[in-house]
């Protein structure tokens, strides 16, 4: 290989890596997600939720099965308010149980519900008269 064609394929290899990304950005953290599952079979859920002293907002008809991403911005110290929902568990006709649970978020590149941390609307175990909001694990992209 001549000295000539050796010095131009460098030059392309260096102009294509300066082309890729680097990781800091495709890492950087701008928002903070949650994500919710309604892992019942049979109960549409009712609920409202708020980023930190926001106004709560409504969330209805949240079907059996049905998953459901909320984010945030972070602000530039990688911080967010906490994400909280109020929910009464009572399902039809059993006496009303109003709760507030907060739930935790992951810090993400992007929205979505792969990048939430990840919470699960269930049927209490010990009264199926009810629901429960149960933290179930860590988003599925770190």
């Amino acid at each position: 290989m001549s000295r000539r064609r050796f010095l131009a394929t460098c030059l392309v290899i260096l102009g294509a890596g300066a082309l890729l990304p680097s990781s800091a950005t495709a890492d950087e953290k701008r928002f903070a997600v949650v994500s919710l599952y309604n892992q019942t079979k049979d109960v549409t859920v009712h609920f409202s939720y708020r980023w930190g002293s926001d106004n709560w907002q409504k969330f209805s008809n949240f079907s059996p099965g049905h998953s459901h991403w909320f984010a945030y911005p972070l602000d530039g110290s990688g911080k967010a308010p906490e994400f909280d929902i109020a929910i009464n568990e009572a399902i039809g006709a059993a006496q009303a149980v109003n709760r507030n649970f907060s739930l935790v978020w992951h810090a993400a590149p992007d929205k979505g519900l792969q990048f939430g941390h990840k919470h699960a609307i269930r049927r209490d175990t010990s009264n199926r008269d009810y629901v429960t909001v149960e933290n179930i694990g860590h988003a599925d992209v770190r």
